[in-house]
């Protein structure tokens, strides 16, 4: 398998559910124990050897810029601007021409988990998406993983309580062929008004080319001011997990 050096930060979103605190600042630039949300993700990405990373931006895109500039930690930073949010799988297809013909790493910017989840993605090959599954208690919330064996077999969004055919949710952190971009081109718009990421992955399923890795350690999403605290807690606690 050729090594993966590339990644993609999913950045641009205006973190309507972290209102007050994302007034003025993207939600990828929420601190958590004094750091921005993004940085720990970058972190991950470094340490797992990626070389360059593309910050797909939007919403208060010149304060990430400022902040983090062409270069972190020996990785070269490059920004793509979206400037109309269309969806994460429009967001994700603004990375073509970054990723050229490369397989590489994808991530949203308001996850917090573990650094070497990123080196556990990056073990499988042989695929065209690689997929984080983690078990949750509410999975109406989640797009909700149906697998055999290490297979993901379909993709169920936001199953309405009652109907989910489990508890495994997919997490967010990806690894993709550039395979994703054909399917992208073929993704329908969704009911919401959005070309959806999880929609693109569907596309790939029927050729048995999605994987799946069970999420380990601490992992958690910060969509909503209360998680802040609980992601403060978890980095103080562990500080040599995250950073």
């Amino acid at each position: 398998m050729a090594e993966i050096t590339k990644a993609v930060v999913l950045a641009a979103g205006n973190g309507t559910r972290l209102l007050p605190v994302t007034e003025e600042i993207s939600k990828a630039m929420v601190e958590v124990n004094k750091k921005p949300l993004l940085e720990y993700s970058l972190s991950a990405l470094a340490e797992a050897g990626i070389k360059d990373a593309a910050i797909v931006v939007g919403y208060k895109a010149e304060e990430i810029r400022k902040r983090f500039g062409s270069e972190f930690r020996g990785m070269k930073l490059a920004y793509l601007m979206q400037y109309q949010q269309m969806g994460t799988a429009h967001a994700a297809s603004l990375a073509k021409k970054f990723c050229a013909d490369d397989s590489f790493i994808m991530v949203y910017a308001d996850l917090l988990f573990e650094k070497r989840l990123i080196k556990g993605v990056l073990a499988v090959g042989g695929f065209d998406c690689v997929m984080v599954g983690i078990e949750v208690n509410e999975p109406s919330r989640y797009g909700i993983l149906e697998t055999e064996g290490n297979i993901v077999k379909n993709l169920v969004e936001k199953p309405p309580a009652g109907t989910e055919p489990g508890r495994l949710a997919n997490y967010g952190i990806y690894l993709f062929s550039p395979r994703l971009f054909g399917v992208i081109d073929q993704t329908k718009i969704s009911p919401r008004g959005e070309f959806e990421l999880t929609d693109s992955i569907k596309l790939l399923i029927p050729d048995g080319k999605v994987s799946w890795i069970p999420g380990k350690g601490i992992l958690m999403d910060v969509t909503n001011p209360e998680d802040i605290a609980r992601a403060e807690n978890a980095v103080k606690e562990n500080e040599g997990a995250f950073c």
